[in-house]
């Protein structure tokens, strides 16, 4: 598939936005462990927010680097299926992978973890809390595929969304 110069100018862009977007996202997340660790064995008065922004950062440096593997062919896993589509299916391998993320953490974050008995009650309330943070993936890639926002406005708009959500639905 042939595409134009300003497509792949466009694209280009995006694929050092994202990797410089995760090496900013790494370093703040080293920073903030430090800062943990500073304070909590040096000043003897442990920040509190900064074990919780470190695990969200951490997931996602996680969700980023996996994408940013997948689209160089560098995820073991994915690579040895894709290598065996015809060239013209191998995308379909990467949605499917998305979509399987997606997945599977909707389930965990709506069944919760392993060792409690399965309770449909807990099921219902917990699948009305992660209604909306899954929809940031369609809000994602929704918008990018109506034309709603290019893919940078889309990071903004998902950033703004989970700010959003943090603070009015989620605040303790």
């Amino acid at each position: 598939m042939r595409r134009g110069p300003m497509v792949q100018y466009i694209y280009r862009l995006f694929i050092h936005i994202e990797e410089y977007w995760i090496l900013v996202v790494f370093w703040a997340l080293g920073s903030v462990v430090f800062a943990q660790f500073f304070s909590r064995y040096v000043l003897n008065a442990p920040l509190g927010w900064t074990e919780e922004l470190a695990r969200h950062m951490m997931i996602a440096v996680v969700f980023l680097g996996l994408s940013v593997a997948t689209r160089r062919g560098e995820h073991i896993a994915i690579e040895l299926f894709v290598s065996y589509l015809p060239p013209p299916r191998r995308w379909l391998d990467v949605v499917a992978s998305l979509l399987l993320v997606i997945g599977i953490t909707g389930a965990s974050s709506i069944i919760g973890p392993l060792n409690h008995k399965f309770d449909i009650r807990r099921v219902a309330s917990r699948a009305r809390y992660a209604f909306f943070p899954l929809l940031t993936p369609i809000i994602i890639i929704g918008g990018i595929t109506i034309g709603v926002f290019t893919p940078t406005e889309a990071a903004v708009a998902a950033s703004a969304y989970a700010i959003i959500l943090s603070a009015a639905c989620f605040a303790r």
